[in-house]
């Protein structure tokens, strides 16, 4: 799977980062966990999970210094390592698995950012997931975790996309033609070339599968945490307090140890 990941990282960033959603998605996870745990990403030690070209983990950094990512794609870490390298950073990556990770030390907060668990294909990898992550926890900490709603799937992902990056570059992403729980999404980069009559092409096949509410709720059940709120981001980019998945673009989902 990673190797699909390693040619996506060469235009992950323009494709994903517009307008520069990944911070807003992680103030608005900053802004659940006030409102559940009392407390945010301020002062806390944070593992980012799928921490893809290092993104996330920059916009974690607004809150704390102790930010740790891994992810299993060496052209995403690649990435990740150059940004920290280059406005010197003092961010940690390693190389690791979703489904089966350790760590030698546990963190207040672990997070999985801009609908990376939808990358988890199965149940089973999700619970896989989640308990790793239980394992890595503090007691008192959380997994915060944010998901694809039906309304991309169903909505915005069933057209085609073109975006025009620059005068030499654009992305088009296939329509999906039906809602399955597991799909495929299909990316084409195109590139100019030396001669400008000449397009490079690259093509990055992508599964995702869509999570419902009680399908968080079994996997968490099965890695010893529980949802204590969950949370969503509308098409506005506020914090929806009554979550719709036939409104808001994402799910947040804090998750705290069972008791």
């Amino acid at each position: 799977m990673s190797e699909n990941y390693d040619a996506y990282s060469t235009y992950y960033d323009m494709y994903t980062n517009v307008d520069n959603y990944v911070k807003i998605i992680v103030d608005r996870m900053n802004d659940s966990l006030h409102r559940v745990c009392g407390r945010g990403f301020e002062g806390a030690s944070v593992l980012d999970a799928a921490c893809g070209t290092g993104n996330s983990m920059i916009s974690l950094m607004n809150y704390t210094d102790d930010v740790t990512g891994f992810d299993s794609s060496s052209g995403m870490l690649a990435k990740a390592q150059g940004k920290t390298d280059r406005e010197g950073l003092p961010l940690s990556v390693f190389s690791a698995n979703l489904e089966h990770f350790d760590t030698e030390r546990k963190y207040n907060y672990i997070t999985c950012i801009y609908g990376s668990a939808n990358h988890l294909t199965s149940l089973d990898a999700l619970i896989s997931f989640l308990k790793c992550a239980r394992r890595s926890l503090f007691e008192d900490g959380a997994v915060v975790i944010d998901t694809n709603t039906k309304l991309i799937y169903e909505h915005y992902w069933k057209h085609p996309c073109v975006e025009f990056i620059s005068k030499d570059h654009v992305l088009y992403r296939e329509p999906i033609e039906r809602f399955d729980a597991l799909h495929s999404i299909k990316v084409h980069s195109l590139n100019t070339t030396e001669d400008p009559d000449i397009w490079s092409a690259l093509v990055t096949v992508m599964t995702e599968r869509f999570y419902s509410v009680d399908d968080i709720i079994l996997a968490s059940s099965q890695a010893d945490l529980k949802i204590s709120s969950i949370f969503g981001i509308s098409s506005s980019n506020s914090l929806s307090l009554e979550p719709r998945d036939d409104l808001d673009n994402r799910f947040i989902y804090v998750l705290t140890a069972a008791k």
